[in-house]
Order: structure tokens, then C-alpha cells, then sequence
């Protein structure tokens, strides 16, 4: 996920980035795909990391080559 290069350019490093993808599929066709992220880092506000969520979603190179509803539940643990 383009998120752990976000927290890298903010010179940010993790302690643990876990993430899951619940693929739904319709005929055959991959029609959404909906991923949680957890995330560990010391010194991470959660408004920040909210930010650079949102950012690494909207801005992902594979997501851009779905054409799939694509959901993302964020959490800084």
C-alpha cells in the first residue's frame, strides 16, 4: 500500500503496518474491494495519519487501475 512510502517521505517509520482486503467479487468481476489498515508509529497523531490514509488511497497506482469501489478503514493503534 502506497501508505508505508507516505510515512516514509514524512520520515516516519512504523513499528507494525498490517493490512486486509476483503475482495468482492460480482460475475466473475472484481467490484469492490474494501481494506483495513492498522498501524503502530510513535509520534503519529491520529489527524496526521488520517491524512496520509486518505492520501495513499486517493493516490495509490494499483487502486487507479481498478475499476473497483474501493474502501479503506484506517485505525493508528
Amino acid at each position: 500500500m502506497k501508505l508505508a512510502f507516505i510515512l516514509q517521505e514524512a520520515n516516519i517509520t512504523p513499528d507494525d503496518i498490517k493490512t486486509e482486503a476483503n475482495v468482492i467479487l460480482d460475475d466473475g468481476k472484481i467490484t469492490t474491494i474494501e481494506l483495513t489498515t492498522r498501524v503502530s508509529a510513535a509520534g503519529l497523531s491520529n489527524e496526521d495519519f488520517q491524512r496520509m490514509a486518505k492520501e495513499a488511497k486517493e493516490t495509490c497506482p494499483v487502486s487507479q487501475l481498478m475499476n473497483a469501489k474501493i474502501t479503506l478503514d484506517a485505525e493508528l493503534d
